[in-house]
């Protein structure tokens, strides 16, 4: 695991309560879990990007973001971040495979 690797969701307490029964094993990957709701701010606001990669100390260039919104994805990658376009657990699991 990336000691710095961080998951940004754009979601609510309710939902936040939820999560660390259902998706453990999956959650286990990351060392945070920005939850939107929380930080006042939401996916793709570029201040929403820039305060994830302030927390973890990264450059926004340094970032790798997933999602399964077109949008989302062109505005990660307009402030900077690479990014990929989810359809399927293949996409995250390739370009995890491919990455350096």
């Amino acid at each position: 695991m990336n000691p710095r690797a961080g998951s940004l969701t754009n979601s609510n307490p309710t939902h936040e309560r939820f999560w660390p029964a259902q998706y453990e094993t999956e959650l286990a990957s990351f060392r945070t879990v920005f939850n939107s709701s929380s930080m006042g701010v939401r996916k793709p606001e570029p201040h929403a990007f820039a305060t994830v990669a302030d927390h973890i100390g990264v450059a926004l260039h340094e970032i790798h973001f997933f999602d399964d919104l077109e949008v989302k994805i062109t505005d990660a990658r307009s402030i900077g971040m690479t990014a990929t376009l989810v359809r399927g657990p293949a996409d995250v699991a390739n370009t995890l495979a491919n990455l350096h």
